[in-house]
């Protein structure tokens, strides 16, 4: 009777749980008994249904996201990845023009989870449909793309921190424009430094109006760009104190001296990420993307 009563059921919700872990979300405990026991059940049943869902969205999320896209000639580029949950609020895109060029994109959805996956796909089909309307980049894209969060999501106290760079391997001039997102870090070989691209404003959706406006280097061999989110800087440790954005600079630069690849810093910069912070999930998305041009 014990055993029927008590025991049974909780082995059942134990396994319910290892199957959370093991991420098996197929798994239904079977429904015994219609007590307290049995209500526990069906709600578990149920939140394991939602959670195949989520997978099910975290799948197509995935397929948004560029894979295989190659580089630039006389360029590499690196990106890294690691999404809180497993829908992610981060967008990063790449892509080639016929002309050319090509475009480097980076934002960040406030919060994540599903809400900021949709508004993260949002900004994906805008991006796509204008690519093949052929609209001005990079700051009709950014001013069209404001329009719409501040149309749908301001109501919804949505928001997203965007930028976007437009490479011509012509002149290899970088153009860059922003809309409330942590600048980006530009090591200069020549100089051996690194430098934030500065440029101030909203993020997209905050206000009706923006004012576009760019900002132009030309990239000279060995010169390099990290675009990242400040799920990468905010990160924090134990004692609740974050990574920071002197220490992201310092180890850039650092790492760019030494003549270390993109592929190499990015390694590195993840793994002191991971050793300095708190064990467990990220507590927000991480995304960082590299571009530099060859020696």
């Amino acid at each position: 009777m014990l055993t029927r009563l008590f025991l049974s059921p909780i082995g059942d919700l134990t396994s319910g749980i290892s199957a959370i872990q093991n991420r098996d979300y197929a798994y239904r405990i079977p429904v015994r008994r219609t007590d307290e026991f049995g209500i526990v059940v069906v709600a578990f049943n149920k939140f394991l249904g939602d959670l195949k869902e989520m997978q099910y969205g975290r799948i197509v999320q995935e397929s948004l996201l560029p894979s295989g896209f190659g580089a630039p000639p006389g360029y590499e580029i690196e990106c890294v990845r690691f999404p809180a949950t497993d829908l992610a609020g981060d967008y990063h895109d790449i892509f080639s023009f016929p002309d050319g060029r090509w475009m480097f994109i980076l934002g960040d959805v406030t919060g994540h989870g599903i809400s900021a996956a949709l508004a993260m796909a949002m900004a994906k089909a805008t991006i796509e449909y204008q690519r093949v309307s052929q609209w001005t980049y990079p700051s009709q894209v950014i001013e069209n793309l404001n329009l719409l969060f501040f149309k749908e999501l301001k109501p919804r106290n949505k928001y997203m921190t965007f930028q976007c760079l437009v490479l011509d391997t012509k002149s290899h001039q970088l153009t860059y424009d922003n809309a409330g997102h942590g600048f980006p870090l530009y090591y200069q070989k020549d100089k051996k430094t690194v430098t934030e691209i500065e440029m101030p404003s909203f993020p997209l959706g905050m206000r009706k109006k923006r004012n576009p406006s760019t900002i132009t280097v030309t990239m000279n061999p060995g010169d390099a760009v990290l675009l990242f989110t400040d799920g990468y800087t905010e990160c924090a440790d134990v004692n609740n104190e974050p990574f920071g954005l002197e220490k992201l600079i310092e180890l850039f630069q650092q790492f760019m001296r030494q003549g270390l690849s993109i592929r190499e810093t990015a390694k590195e910069l993840m793994r002191l990420l991971d050793e300095f912070r708190t064990p467990g999930a990220y507590p927000d998305d991480v995304t960082l993307v590299f571009l530099q041009r060859k020696n």
